[in-house]
């Protein structure tokens, strides 16, 4: 009987003994996950950025080279493609803002409407952009890609 319950107790100890390592792998497997899918959250994060300060720059230098039209349609263009904007081919970018198909907030929503009233007259219509609607889209771009929200 001694040797029986010797052994029942041994083997509950040795059990538990497991589901204190169980537990351990458990969470560094975890940990681990969580730190590998923050460092690609990262590394994205970081290529859009240098994606929006090259994008920047040229429509900085197209501005300064007087070439308006071009810097608004490029522009836009490449910041509707950050946005997400590819995935929906059969849509125009009115489309896209108006239905909110990239769950954008209301904020940068309708800063990007703003930002295609001008787009669409000088893509479309092809007509010339004036100093205000030049400044404008540049202000409306500025605090669409220093906006923090969602």
């Amino acid at each position: 009987m001694n040797n029986l319950l010797s052994l029942f107790l041994n083997t509950n100890f040795w059990i538990l003994i497991n589901l204190i390592l169980l537990g351990a792998i458990i969470s560094l497997v975890y940990h681990r996950y969580v730190t590998v899918k923050r460092n690609i959250t990262t590394i994205n994060a970081g290529n859009e950025y240098e994606e929006i300060q090259a994008a920047v720059s040229f429509f900085e230098n197209l501005l300064k080279n007087n070439m308006r039209e071009k810097a608004i349609t490029y522009a836009f263009n490449k910041l509707m493609a950050l946005q997400g904007a590819a995935k929906y081919p059969d849509k125009t970018y009115k489309e896209i803002l108006q239905n909110n198909l990239l769950n954008l907030s209301n904020y940068k929503r309708s800063k990007l409407l703003d930002m295609y009233e001008i787009y669409e007259k000088v893509r479309f219509a092809r007509m010339n952009a004036t100093d205000e609607e030049v400044e404008r889209f540049k202000a409306l771009l500025y605090s669409v890609i220093t906006y923090n929200g969602a």
